[in-house]
């Protein structure tokens, strides 16, 4: 590790297999006196096992020294190392996400601490005090025993600025919390206090020590499948499944196509519980993993396949992209394939098929869908930044373009000599700083399309008006399933037919994440619409 790449003195791994995926972040706080200086952190990092674990895993190991001892730390500190280093480890694989310059992307959603002894003992301070930072962390021989930071205000680290009556206390944010202690009673009241926040606690009492065995232990059953999902202030604690477990999951069939010689895997989830005649007919949503986030992982993540077990309404397809993101020129043609193989294999209806995509992936979903109106009966779009993939392409950078180039700009205009309609609902986080509305220079074409009703002055367009809006005490309610309706204002427009042809979603206190509830709200909507064989209009149509 270069000295300037923190302001904290610390060792740090790097697999050499970490490279498009997102990369998990290890926090090792060893032992006193292993944590004084870079050189023993070091000698710590594989004697314990760590070291071969992160290289295994693909991950990152960042052990922090403490050469005053762990009492001397703020329990902040994992946060600012984490803030200063998380796009300044290069790829040792030789890949890494397109815009990414050669850095691994370490997620602030998979971030995990162990400790040994007084390392320990500071993990769990730094689980009391920030809870929100780490999907989970565990004490070897430690247990943190002053709680009063339990009773300070959430730090609502994943979101800049919350509203007004965001008032969550630290001990409300659940955390997964495990401990290995020789004597289950020494972790007693630490144990009752993470229990009462609501995450996952559990205590292994026995004869530990920092060996590779515990090591794996700790890895594969406290870290491997957690994450805390960026979708509100303090994330949300989540169970996921790992690679080997989707893929192996009789929950989705996998299947690929080809195109242009590049092979695209996609999974499908069929409905529980219907036959294969029961499957005919139905209607397919895709849904669209963003940059650097695999289908694997992106595929459960928003609900979609549990909203079809629920509703028995559609099936689920998910496609995965070549190096975790999505370019137009490249990719695009795959979605028609796809649509058509799995039409072909499943009878599902080719009147129906939708199309949803979360940033990354829902740039790609607006683009597509100028592209290939006539697959499509509607689509979705989330917190798609503004640019296009043609641009994004050319160049290895996280710049965007801010106006369409030649190439989309070409695409747009077939879209509009075809006189084609494109239902559209946009989603988007108060809190999100990759994407906004005012920022989508395509909304006013998709208005345009769908014949909603603009302002005009005499012959001059000024801007559209919603018809309707929504939000948590009229539309979105406990009792149309939804939660968290509060999160949700849409302002709905209307096609000059009465169809509710496009809407925007603002999501409260949501950062560039997503919430389950979303999917409901997105297949209500399309659900209506449907487009016959080469017709450049869709056909609304009432559903209970």
């Amino acid at each position: 590790m270069k000295p300037e790449i923190s302001a904290y003195p610390l060792y740090s791994y790097v697999s050499t297999r970490a490279g498009c995926d997102p990369c998990r972040t290890i926090y090792l706080c060893a032992p006193e006196p292993d944590c004084r200086t870079v050189q023993s952190l070091e000698i710590f990092a594989r004697e314990s096992g760590w070291q071969e674990i992160a290289e295994q895993e693909g991950a990152v190991l960042v052990a922090p020294a403490a050469p005053q001892g762990w009492d001397a730390q703020p329990t902040t500190v994992l946060r600012e190392i984490y803030q200063q280093t998380r796009n300044r480890f290069a790829t040792r694989s030789g890949e890494a996400i397109w815009g990414r310059m050669g850095s691994l992307w370490c997620w602030e959603t998979m971030l995990y601490a162990v400790g040994y002894g007084e390392g320990a003992q500071f993990v769990g301070r730094t689980l009391v005090d920030c809870p929100n930072v780490l999907a989970a962390g565990a004490m070897v021989g430690g247990w943190p025993s002053d709680f009063r930071g339990g009773d300070l205000p959430s730090s609502h680290w994943l979101v800049g600025k919350v509203s007004p009556d965001y008032c969550v206390k630290n001990r409300e944010i659940p955390v997964k919390a495990w401990f290995y202690v020789d004597h289950a009673v020494q972790a007693e009241q630490a144990a009752a206090y993470f229990r009462s926040c609501g995450g996952s606690v559990q205590v292994r009492e026995g004869s530990f020590r920092a060996e590779p065995c515990l090591s794996w232990e700790i890895m594969n059953q406290c870290f491997a499948r957690t994450i805390r999902w960026k979708n509100g202030p303090d994330g949300t604690l989540t169970e996921t499944s790992s690679r080997a477990d989707f893929y192996n999951s009789p929950r989705f069939l996998r299947r690929s196509a080809k195109w242009m010689g590049t092979t695209y895997g996609y999974s499908v989830h069929l409905p529980e519980g219907l036959s294969p005649a029961q499957i005919q007919g139905l209607p397919v949503v895709f849904t669209v993993h963003g940059r650097g986030e695999p289908a694997w992982l992106f595929t459960e993540k928003n609900g979609w396949d549990l909203l079809a077990d629920e509703t028995k309404e559609f099936v689920l397809v998910s496609p995965d992209s070549p190096g975790n993101i999505w370019f137009a020129p490249r990719d695009a043609q795959i979605f028609p394939v796809i649509a058509n193989a799995v039409q072909k294999e499943f009878g599902t209806d080719p009147e129906q098929v939708y199309l949803t995509g979360f940033s990354n992936g829902g740039m790609i979903t607006r683009e597509v869908g100028l592209r290939y109106p006539e697959v499509f009966a509607g689509i979705s779009v989330w917190n798609a930044p503004k640019g296009d993939t043609f641009s994004m392409m050319q160049e290895d950078s996280g710049a965007l373009a801010g106006e369409p180039g030649e190439a989309l700009q070409g695409w747009i205009n077939a879209f509009k000599d075809g006189h084609w309609e494109l239902p559209c609902a946009f989603f988007y986080g108060d809190q999100d700083g990759a994407a906004q509305p005012g920022e989508n220079y395509l909304m006013p074409l998709f208005l345009e399309s769908n014949h909603c009703s603009a302002t005009r002055d005499g012959n001059n367009l000024v801007g559209w008006k919603p018809d309707e809006v929504w939000n948590g005490e009229n539309h979105y309610t406990p009792e149309g399933g939804y939660r968290e309706g509060e999160r949700f204002t849409t302002y709905g427009y209307r096609s000059t037919r009465g169809d509710l042809a496009v809407t925007v979603t603002m999501m409260k206190n949501m950062p560039h994440g997503a919430i389950r509830e979303q999917s409901r709200a997105v297949w209500q909507f399309l659900r209506h619409y449907r487009r016959e064989k080469g017709s450049p209009d869709v056909i609304w149509s009432e559903k209970e």
